[in-house]
């Protein structure tokens, strides 16, 4: 088959084979884009480097030429991309076509004569008054590197929405080559001209294939196609790297040909000794022309996507070595997409593969595991990082509770937690005691879904990071390593989670006592594959004395952290509070508003300062011995209702001059008599209650201010009258107003604001 000898063979490495050389490899791409583009087709060629593209095009226009068939190329990396603005960017693609296809035409002044129009309007113009009418037959446009477009300060929407449009041409189309996905190189969907060509796919060399490059090496091997068959096994038939062995081969065999071995069966080691030796080996020296460092280079440069594509390369490794016949599931996904860019990785039979064997000792798990270790900060920078945060929301906590500054400090470090420790459950349970509220932080290192986090209270999930909130009775004495275990249970029972091993950590204050947990749970195999049944994930060995060590190590960081967000938290709603009182003073004392809309305003900002549902000023009647306010009833009306002092909560107030606070439910309260009736009358249900004086500055008692029900954290239904006297969840809030900020807010009174 292979008995020709030709010297004149050679291999090309590193940029397009010339028409003469013979070891170009005709693949099934060669015809599609030759058929496509013939037919007055919009084709596109969008592959890896390296890939043959420009080979393929130059193939492509010289077979069309040869027809009779006006063709152009236009590489757009010679017209530039940084320093350049649309006027530049687009007399180059038309100076490029007045060369390729020979125009006699003085661009200078025809642009000049248009420099009133758009960039894109002039392009138009060119090819409807010049190219069109010059040239007469098909025309065929191919623009080679079309993904420096990426780099343009200006985005290019207009441009491929200009190609589209071209469609209307019969004898004018356009093929693009290069290194991008349809939807890096232009977003707005609506005028894609992707959607109406012809996907044109690059495949690596097949065996059937592979005859130019066998022919080379008759007469220098014995079974030269042999050689060639093992170096596609090795290659999956990538270009760049056949075309490089082949020389290898070639220039062995040139050099040395005693060396040469004769025997088929010693051919395959033969190969894998020199491509390790010639290609793996220190390959970060080796790689010239450069070909793997420029797959490096692209899957660590790609931003923010980094990590993704490193985590999902990693699953595909973790599939290869494992031989599980279930591999990782191709999609369209951006982060696929561009994975499969690099080269790295290829679609096959509907799943992602590693592109070839080199690939696969080159970027193995070793290499992923320190190009993503170079990404991340440790644990201990990254609590450091954290630490400085919080004091960074100070000024952007106003409306926000404790899960928000949770979720802000504590996600990332609950998540990179749970992956040092190669665990799928982590769980920091804590305790709110002056709201007396349990807080648990869950987060889940093996869910497949986004890494974006999102917190929900109420027992709801979403995402990797979770945070429950629940009122707990704390126990009478110390907390103990146990107190929790009914919770987690119950909860695990509702959600179907299976324990199979789990490790506990007390967190200390600083005086030594207990105030937080952190629960490891279900350890994992180092190495498993993702796409197992979850038991199989599972280190039957469990937890170790090392990670006993390794969590009492990283505890203390976690415990720094809960005290500062707590901290942080109480400062904040102080400064919120000091915030409201003080605008409250500066809008009162710039108003002439009446003396009872005063004091009505501040009691509004008193209101959502201390997340009360209601807020209530009742004024005394000195002559009647009567407290008398205006209440919004449930039909909408307002009512006026009157009680007299020493009557109820606010009659009580109004006769000791005393405040009264009463948490929840105000309605086992034995003096709540009058509360219940007013209700009754209202279709109310006072659940928690703050009353104070109102004086003068010369102390004579003016009214009672009432704060009704604090309003429960999370998502809760809305209180319905129908359910009256039942108290509704968002009611049930175990804390209790705080009286240290009313009576600051109406120190007010002593600025000089009276009641008349």
């Amino acid at each position: 088959m292979y008995q020709e000898k030709n010297s004149a063979y050679t291999y090309k490495v590193g940029g397009h084979l010339p028409l003469d050389v013979s070891t170009y490899v005709v693949r099934q791409a060669d015809s599609e884009l030759y058929e496509g583009l013939r037919n007055g087709e919009f084709c596109y060629v969008l592959n890896s480097r390296q890939m043959g593209k420009t080979s393929l095009r130059v193939r492509t226009m010289h077979k069309l030429q040869a027809e009779g068939i006006a063709c152009a190329a236009i590489d757009l990396t010679k017209i530039g991309s940084q320093d350049i603005n649309p006027d530049q960017w687009y007399a180059g693609i038309m100076k490029g076509l007045v060369n390729s296809f020979h125009l006699k035409l003085n661009l200078r002044s025809w642009l000049r004569e248009r420099e009133f129009l758009p960039p894109l309007q002039r392009l138009n113009e060119f090819i409807e008054q010049v190219l069109l009418e010059t040239l007469q037959g098909k025309i065929v446009i191919f623009i080679d590197e079309i993904d420096s477009i990426l780099s343009l300060k200006f985005r290019a929407d207009d441009f491929f929405a200009f190609i589209r449009s071209c469609n209307e041409y019969n004898r004018l189309t356009f093929a693009l080559l290069g290194v991008a996905t349809p939807s890096d190189l232009i977003q707005d969907k609506s005028c894609t001209p992707f959607n109406l060509g012809r996907a044109v796919e690059l495949y690596g060399f097949q065996v059937q294939e592979a005859q130019p490059l066998a022919q080379g090496l008759v007469g220098k091997v014995c079974h030269p196609e042999v050689f060639v068959e093992a170096v596609l096994d090795w290659t999956g038939g990538q270009p760049f790297l056949t075309q490089k062995i082949c020389n290898y081969i070639l220039q062995q065999a040139e050099n040395s040909p005693e060396k040469m071995i004769q025997e088929k069966s010693e051919i395959a080691g033969w190969i894998e000794n020199l491509v390790r030796t010639r290609i793996i080996d220190n390959w970060e020296v080796q790689d010239e022309p450069p070909h793997l460092k420029t797959i490096r280079d692209r899957l660590l440069r790609s931003g923010q996507r980094t990590e993704t594509l490193l985590k999902i390369y990693q699953q595909v490794l973790i599939a290869l070595d494992s031989c599980s016949k279930v591999g990782i599931p191709a999609d369209e996904s951006l982060e696929q997409m561009e994975l499969r860019l690099s080269g790295l990785v290829v679609k096959r039979g509907g799943q992602l593969n590693i592109y070839n064997r080199i690939y696969a000792s080159v970027f193995n798990r070793s290499w992923v595991n320190k190009a993503s270790a170079t990404l991340q900060p440790d644990f201990k920078q990254l609590v450091a990082h954290q630490e400085h945060k919080v004091l960074s929301l100070l000024s952007s906590m106003e409306g926000r509770d404790f899960d928000d500054l949770l979720y802000e400090i504590l996600g990332s470090i609950t998540i990179k937690l749970g992956e040092l420790m190669s665990v799928d459950r982590i769980t920091i349970f804590f305790i709110d005691k002056d709201k007396n509220e349990l807080w648990s932080i869950i987060a889940r290192t093996t869910n497949s879904s986004s890494t974006k986090i999102q917190i929900m209270a109420n027992n709801q999930t979403a995402g990797r990071v979770t945070i429950y909130k629940k009122a707990v009775s704390l126990p009478s004495s110390d907390l103990s390593e146990t107190w929790y275990s009914d919770l987690v249970e119950e909860q695990d029972k509702r959600t179907g989670y299976s324990i199979y091993s789990d490790l506990t950590a007390p967190l200390l204050t600083e005086k030594g006592d207990i105030f937080a947990f952190v629960q490891l749970v279900n350890k994992l195999k180092k190495q498993h594959d993702p796409t197992a049944a979850f038991v199989e994930k599972i280190d039957d060995e469990g937890f170790t004395e090392i990670d006993r060590t390794l969590l009492a190590e990283y505890a203390p960081g976690l415990q720094r952290l809960l005290d500062r967000c707590q901290a942080c938290y109480k400062l904040t709603q102080r400064l919120q509070a000091s915030e409201a009182l003080t605008e409250a003073t500066r809008s009162v004392s710039q108003s002439s508003f009446e003396s009872e809309e005063i004091i009505t305003r501040v009691m509004e900002a008193a209101k959502k300062l201390m997340n009360a549902d209601r807020s209530t000023l009742w004024l005394l009647n000195h002559e009647t011995e009567e407290l008398w306010t205006k209440i919004r009833f449930e039909d909408g009306s307002m009512r006026e209702l009157r009680i007299k002092v020493g009557q109820g909560f606010a009659g009580q107030v109004a006769a000791s001059g005393k405040p009264v606070n009463i948490p929840f439910d105000l309605y086992e309260h034995p003096e709540s008599i009058t509360a219940q009736q007013t209700d009754k009358k209202t279709g109310y249900r006072t659940c928690s209650l703050l009353c104070m004086p109102v004086c003068s500055p010369d102390g004579e008692l003016l009214g009672v201010t009432q704060l009704i029900n604090k309003r429960r954290s999370g998502d809760f239904p809305e209180y319905d009258p129908e359910n009256w006297p039942e108290a509704p969840e968002c009611f049930e809030d175990s804390g209790s107003l705080v009286v240290m900020v009313i009576t600051n807010t109406y120190n007010l009174e002593n600025q000089g604001f009276q009641l008349s």
